[in-house]
């Protein structure tokens, strides 16, 4: 393994690690941000020739815009400024590894270390169901409390009985995991899934979204499969291996509506403190903030935004996308997702809007907007702009030495 290789593996792993893990988000936050924006600027400056004058620019704006509404929109207050410029320093780290490092091999690091980090956590799952092993409480900054074995967090204060993984719930572990499937969705699709191991993987992965009995997660891989079937080139030598899909996932919905998850949520409809009351809340408070100010928002993370939240009923802000536009408006969101197309359209030529509508599912679940692993496709080196639909990478190159490419 060489030295580039090595350090591509470090800066895909630290992306993963600051996209929600509790050690890295919840209990070292600050301390984690800025490791990871000094390891991507010694990584870009050791391997990066030239920067792409549009990923520039994307930067450039998104973090004016995120300074000019905690200082003019919100008031200038100094937790919000703290936090926006925290996420300015991960969406500049971002930026550093996805402008130095190619799409396909940072699909690659970050396919292996999704599957390791899947069979880690679904292992000591099954060894905490089993009694075999014993949780950690550990208190975060704010009073928070986590249940805690080996970085894998196992609930707050009281046990999921879901899996999360190391992320601070099974609802965001959901999101890296369906990432690591979404990132080869064309060679699924098409039966040329030919990385080392990629069955394997794959089925550890799958397995691992089923276990954190997330219903967003059982949506996602739900809309993911139907646009694969979408995508696939149907022919007589691939024609079992369709039928065989189709079938797994007619079972698969059959599985997702008579989950105890799915049944328990839908018959606990209108119970209030249970999970789809809060989301129900959260969206209509949302919603209700974005249609009073739908330019600009609220402020991010404001002390206006707080007090409205409280008044309106929005608990936690569960809708990724609508956390966006109360805070900062429909314009900031209308350039994200107008940036964001263009950039999944430069890798995913084919199924631009297939891809395009997963990620927003994936982004509506949560507030993940802001974490490195969401600036992916915005990032990416232009040059790259056809390697995600054909399979360029041979087992011979992507186990050996990567200095080639």
């Amino acid at each position: 393994m060489s030295k580039r290789m090595i350090f591509d593996y470090l800066v895909t792993f630290l992306m993963l690690v600051v996209s929600g893990t509790v050690f890295a988000t919840m209990l070292h936050g600050s301390l984690s941000i800025v490791i990871f924006f000094l390891v991507s600027l010694c990584y870009a400056a050791k391997y990066k020739e030239k920067f792409d004058k549009k990923q520039i620019t994307y930067l450039y704006v998104y973090s004016i815009f995120l300074l000019m509404s905690a200082v003019f929109v919100g008031g200038f207050d100094n937790a919000a400024f703290n936090m926006v410029l925290g996420y300015i320093l991960l969406a500049t780290g971002a930026f550093f590894i996805m402008q130095t490092i190619s799409f396909e091999r940072f699909r690659y690091y970050y396919l292996n270390l999704t599957f390791f980090i899947a069979l880690t956590s679904v292992v000591l799952y099954i060894l905490w169901l089993q009694n075999l092993i014993s949780l950690t409480v550990v208190y975060g900054p704010l009073n928070d409390v986590y249940l805690m074995y080996f970085f894998n967090n196992f609930g707050w204060g009281y046990p999921f009985e879901r899996l999360a993984g190391p992320y601070w719930e099974p609802g965001v572990f959901q999101i890296i995991l369906i990432s690591a499937i979404m990132f080869y969705f064309n060679e699924i699709s098409q039966f040329k899934f030919n990385v080392p191991l990629g069955k394997i993987k794959l089925i550890v992965i799958v397995v691992a979204i089923l276990m954190t009995q997330s219903t967003a997660g059982y949506i996602n891989m739900f809309l993911v499969a139907i646009a694969a079937i979408m995508n696939m080139n149907i022919t007589r030598r691939n024609f079992i291996k369709t039928f065989i899909v189709i079938i797994l996932l007619i079972c698969g919905c059959f599985y997702l509506v008579t989950s105890d998850v799915y049944t328990e949520k839908m018959s606990r409809k209108g119970e209030k403190g249970y999970s789809y009351e809060i989301r129900k809340a959260d969206n209509l408070a949302m919603l209700n903030m974005t249609y009073q100010k739908p330019l600009l928002g609220y402020g991010i993370a404001s002390a206006e935004f707080a007090k409205t939240s409280r008044e309106l009923g929005n608990k936690s802000s569960s809708n990724g996308l609508l956390a966006v536009t109360s805070q900062l408006g429909c314009i900031f969101l209308l350039l994200y997702l107008w940036a964001l197309f263009n950039s999944v359209k430069k890798h995913y030529k084919k199924h631009t809007i297939l891809v395009f509508l997963i990620f927003l599912m994936l982004q509506a679940t949560e507030v993940f907007i802001f974490l490195p692993l969401s600036f992916v496709f915005l990032f990416a080196k232009a040059r790259d702009a056809d390697l995600c639909h054909e399979n360029i990478i041979s087992e011979n190159v992507i186990s050996g030495d990567m200095r080639r490419i």
